[in-house]
């Protein structure tokens, strides 16, 4: 306090910023947002939970969001206003909720909520928050604490300028992207259902492979609607190698030495997100590399429905890649465009039901050899399904 009056820094209560807001909701169908749901200063659309019952907190466009108890505690986002347009048009819903363990507030001032945004994510911000808990084993926020803990207004105007475009004009056009490549390849691919028949012991797959009678009936709906011609295999447009880079998660917080994507770099959209690669001292090596356009894919999992995951590795180029995901890289003669539409035909339920087609094994493994024969159905938008894909990104 003495530092910030010597600067001339104005400091205020919390109080004077924000107010909490705890109104209920009655049942209905909401897009309720989730610990998990928040995400760089904003909100994730693809990380909210479409429910019809349960408690529900409204959550009012352009409110800031604290989480105030559990593991992620302390962690702060603010709901940005485009969300509730892209939330009806894409998802059918209205209304904004949240649950017990995440508090709401108002601002008194329209740039206060992008202010707190920022500033509760510094490490100063943090130092707040923590002065504010109570409790050792499971830790509470305590809101009266809080709104009464002081805080320095520097910049306000400009953080508030640099959030509102960053947030309310860039990432608002690429999820609004992201959701128009989706609905196209949702809409087109609707395969009738296949029942899957489980996953193959060794002893199958070695006598008779991995491509079993229920992939040729999913071949079989494709080509009736797009066309045999095409439908295309991953082998044709990518060299697949697998990530060496070690998986311990003692590289989960090392902060020295090369950096490389773990299987938590991958965003649920495909986006890699390099705040969450791991690293290892400089003696490790590595011997496989992803390129700029590359696809990375889990190959093993414990659970089947958890395999599977795709990303793009963009804008990064020669990156190493954690062993266990597959490293996809693009073959020259191949359109840039191919990796964006895959990872957007990656999240359809279609594609989820032929990598469960391919896995093997307790740990729910694919080979590489098996991958290079998964067919991926070229319908005829993919270009501008490429297109948006790649705007998001």
């Amino acid at each position: 306090m003495k530092e910030f009056d010597q600067n001339r820094v104005e400091v205020t209560k919390m109080e004077e910023l924000i107010k909490p807001l705890s109104r209920r909701l009655k049942p209905q169908k909401i897009a309720t947002i989730m610990v998990r749901s928040l995400w760089k200063l904003s909100i994730s659309p693809i990380k909210l939970e479409i429910r019809q019952q349960g408690f529900f907190r409204e959550v009012p466009l352009h409110a800031l969001v604290i989480v105030i108890t559990g593991q992620a505690i302390g962690k702060v986002s603010m709901v940005p206003k485009y969300l509730n347009n892209i939330l009806f048009e894409f998802l059918g819903v209205n209304n904004v909720a949240t649950t017990g363990d995440i508090s709401v507030f108002l601002p008194n001032k329209d740039e206060y909520i992008q202010y707190l945004d920022a500033f509760l994510n510094t490490s100063l911000g943090q130092v707040i928050l923590e002065l504010s808990k109570y409790g050792t084993t499971n830790q509470h926020i305590d809101l009266q604490i809080f709104i009464k803990q002081y805080v320095p207004l520097i910049l306000v105007n400009k953080i508030a300028k640099l959030l509102e475009s960053s947030i309310e004009e860039y990432e608002a056009k690429a999820w609004r992207a992201y959701f128009k490549a989706m609905k196209i390849v949702e809409e087109y691919l609707k395969i009738e259902d296949i029942g899957l028949t489980g996953i193959s012991t060794m002893k199958i797959m070695r006598n008779v492979g991995r491509i079993d009678a229920a992939i040729h009936l999913l071949l079989s709906s494709m080509a009736s609607k797009i066309g045999e011609e095409n439908i295309h295999y991953i082998g044709k447009f990518y060299d697949i190698i697998s990530g060496t880079a070690p998986s311990s998660r003692k590289y989960e917080e090392f902060c020295k030495g090369q950096k490389y994507i773990s299987t938590k770099s991958i965003d649920e959209s495909g986006y890699i997100d390099d705040e969450s690669f791991y690293c290892y001292p400089g003696q490790l090596k590595t011997r496989s590399f992803a390129k700029k356009g590359s696809l990375v894919i889990l190959k093993n999992a414990h659970t089947v429905e958890a395999l599977g995951k795709v990303g793009v590795v963009y804008p990064y180029d020669n990156v190493s890649v954690i062993s266990d995901l597959y490293i996809l890289n693009p073959k020259l003669s191949i359109d840039e465009g191919v990796s964006f539409y895959i990872n957007a035909l990656s999240k359809t339920k279609l594609f989820k039901q032929i990598i469960q087609l391919l896995a093997y094994g307790l740990t729910a493994h694919i080979r590489a050899e098996d991958l290079a024969k998964m067919p991926i159905p070229f319908i005829e938008q993919w270009e501008e399904v490429a297109k948006y894909m790649k705007e998001f990104f």
